[in-house]
């Protein structure tokens, strides 16, 4: 009885320590001002990011300390190598990869027929990169761009051997990453010692937690799954196929080269993560095992990632940096996201330190410890819950499988609460922030497909539901663009996101001029970003501009705070009440001072105008 009411008295003690601790993540850092001027929600608010990641690390350490202190068992530290024991008559079988590959494939099937394309969501930002490389123009060089180029050049290759428009090349390359990712998944869970059961919620929560709402190749599951199926290959590999091949070292160098290469061309930070993830463990290896075999493999791939270093484009890391400097991110608030990725966080990785406190030093274990810290500050970066979903996705399946695995008593509170915020509260989120666009491609879509919207006012009369508020909201969505006045232009700037229609007339006539930032300041979040927007702009070549009317009449006159707050709320799933301190988007007036300065109107279209230099 003793012992067990002592359990519980450290159990209650454990909770209270860690909550209080915890809460600093989200106090502290309203403290200390973030460290440099950001167009951003954090400078708004002032919160520092850099600071929440900072407190987040001291409290694994002591998350760890509590753990070997009251938890820390050698039957777990067993637990944990057994769990990425792959067992083969314990397979999810692959009738489920194939409904979730169906789903998918069947939604983006119908983004493409609605004309999702330019203009929607993350799919803009590619598509209007893919056409810049088209023109001859070199990504990192000539244009922003924050990814790895493989999804670029994959649309390219397929639109240039297949003779297919740029959109169609896109989505047979977003349709490729989706259905990757998902086998990725599926070849990801198989690897794991737990049950079938475990293994098929993990796949449908997951699964459904990515459906391409976005129509983003950045945000496909192959992006963030790809580098843990690349660390459970390496450790298959060095469990067990090569351990006695002559070429031993060789192999598993150019593998592990291979796999952060592969990664880095989807995703720039994710492939650094994995990089130095794979180069530690093995220099670790060698200090905590003396294998000698460890360190051949960490100079030889070591070596082959500072050989490859001399001809990284140095451009690559610069959106890096505007990020970690505080760029486009959230405060971090206790929203239910947040605080599940917490404690999935030090929970796990409190473990795995653990781990190699007593000297056991795994490959898979270290590795994908070293690879969730090294997603942190992706997570606290933006923060808003589909970001903790994609950059702490590593962390929630390692606890997952680890509650799956030991049988934990809070396994099953677990699961529900990961559908509950991810699956459904997620999926909710994603559809309210694009339930405009959703809307405005498919009244386009309506709009000029007309027996499509015969059909809909006949349903709409067959329910007695009037049609003229409908009829209303489609006659807006009408194109009445003529471009005579464009046709008459020699050269033409589009330094912001316009109509499609606009766009593409510009782009096929060969008029257009294009400067390196793209979007409606997309990625351009710090004063010196903007200075170099606003120099490219003073170009005397750009002489006549598409902008939209918005910004040309923009005035700096502040969002109302209550529905900012409200925006933020329904985005985190939790009541925001903060309050602001600062506009850090006035930042971008003096851009907008100068087109107005220095350009008159010429011509009005219906959202845009076409602007000359005076």
């Amino acid at each position: 009885m003793n012992h067990r009411s002592n359990n519980t008295a450290y159990n209650k003690l454990s909770v209270i320590i860690f909550g209080l601790l915890i809460s600093m993540v989200f106090i502290v850092p309203l403290f200390i001002h973030p460290f440099k001027l950001t167009i951003s929600p954090s400078t708004d608010y002032q919160f520092n990011n850099i600071i929440a990641v900072l407190i987040m690390l001291i409290l694994l350490i002591l998350a760890q300390i509590i753990y070997l202190r009251f938890y820390g068992k050698e039957t777990d530290f067993d637990n944990i190598g057994k769990i990425f024991n792959h067992i083969d008559n314990n397979q999810l079988k692959a009738k489920h990869l194939y409904i979730a590959l169906a789903i998918f494939l069947v939604i983006i099937v119908i983004f493409y027929l609605i004309g999702a394309d330019y203009g929607y969501g993350e799919a803009n930002y590619f598509l209007l990169r893919i056409d810049r490389i088209k023109l001859g123009q070199v990504p990192y060089k000539n244009f922003e761009y924050a990814y790895g180029l493989l999804l670029l050049d994959l649309p390219v290759l397929l639109s240039k051997v297949f003779n297919i428009s740029t959109v169609q090349a896109y989505y047979v390359a977003y349709a490729f990453f989706n259905c990757l990712g998902l086998y990725f998944l599926y070849y990801i869970i198989n690897s794991f010692n737990i049950n079938i059961k475990s293994k098929k919620y993990l796949f449908y929560s997951i699964t459904f937690c990515c459906v391409p709402f976005c129509i983003g190749v950045n945000y496909t599951l192959s992006r963030f799954i790809t580098p843990i199926m690349c660390l459970i290959i390496i450790d298959g590999l060095l469990k067990k196929k090569y351990k006695n091949n002559n070429y031993y070292v060789l192999i598993i160098s150019a593998i592990s080269f291979v796999s952060v290469m592969l990664v880095l061309s989807i995703s720039i930070e994710v492939g650094i993560a994995i990089g130095v993830s794979i180069g530690s463990y093995f220099f670790i290896s060698f200090l905590f095992n003396k294998d000698f075999r460890s360190l051949s493999i960490a100079i030889v791939y070591s070596s082959l990632i500072i050989l490859f270093s001399f001809f990284f484009n140095k451009n690559l890391v610069l959106t890096l940096k505007v990020f970690a400097s505080g760029g486009n991110n959230f405060p971090v608030i206790p929203a239910p996201a947040i605080l599940f990725y917490i404690v999935s966080f030090l929970i796990i990785n409190s473990i795995f330190i653990s781990l190699v406190i007593n000297k056991k030093i795994h490959f898979i274990t270290f590795t994908l410890l070293l690879f969730n810290i090294a997603m942190l500050p992706g997570a606290f970066g933006r923060c808003d819950p589909g970001h903790i979903f994609w950059y702490g996705l590593c962390s929630f399946i390692c606890m997952w499988v680890y509650l799956s695995y030991t049988n934990h008593r809070f396994y099953k509170v677990y699961r529900i609460f990961f559908i509950l915020i991810f699956t459904i509260g997620s999926t909710l989120s994603t559809l309210f922030l694009y339930r405009g666009v959703i809307a405005n491609t498919t009244a386009k879509f309506i709009v000029t497909h007309a027996s499509i919207r015969n059909r809909l006012n006949k349903g709409l009369r067959m329910f007695h539901v009037n049609s003229n508020s409908v009829d209303l909201y489609l006659d807006k969505k009408k194109t009445t663009n003529n471009f005579k006045r464009i046709d008459s232009c020699a050269l033409i700037s589009l330094p912001f996101d316009v109509d499609k229609d606009l766009y593409l007339h510009v782009l096929n006539s060969k008029r257009y001029s294009p400067e390196y930032y793209t979007g409606v300041f997309l990625n351009v979040f710090t004063p010196e970003q903007i200075a170099e927007k606003l120099t490219e702009l003073k170009d005397k070549k750009h002489v006549y501009m598409i902008i939209p009317q918005s910004l040309y009449n923009y005035k700096p006159e502040h969002q109302n705070e209550a529905d900012a707050n409200r925006f933020i709320s329904a985005l985190f799933l939790f009541p925001f009440h903060y309050d602001r301190k600062k506009y850090s988007e006035d930042l971008y007036t003096p851009v907008y001072s100068y087109l107005r300065s220095n350009y008159k109107i010429i011509e009005k279209y219906n959202n845009d105008y076409l602007i000359e230099r005076l």
